[in-house]
């Protein structure tokens, strides 16, 4: 997802040919929440703004404790995850 500083919180949905697609994200304090839902039997990349995966977390986890979370990449300021189907709740550091 894409952050700015004007908007506090965004949501959007995709209806795909296996599921509904969804991703939102809100402030809350000085983080950002961004909650997903993979349709079943599929997969998918995440990308959010980290310069390392320490300040990531996937339900108030750590990244290394997250089930169905792989970090592919973290480069230039982007943290590059592969999830499998499912509901994700990351948070992040309000990078706006």
């Amino acid at each position: 997802p894409a952050f700015l500083r004007e908007l506090k919180h965004v949501r959007a949905t995709y209806d795909s040919v296996q599921g509904r697609i969804e991703c939102a994200w809100q402030l809350a304090g000085k983080r950002a929440i961004v909650d997903i839902a993979i349709p079943a039997g599929m997969q998918a990349t995440v990308q959010l703004p980290a310069k390392s995966a320490k300040p990531v977390r996937e339900s108030g986890r750590p990244l290394a404790f997250a089930k169905g979370v792989e970090i592919a990449a973290i480069d230039g300021g982007l943290a590059t995850l592969k999830t499998a189907s499912g509901r994700y709740r990351f948070s992040i550091p309000w990078p706006g």
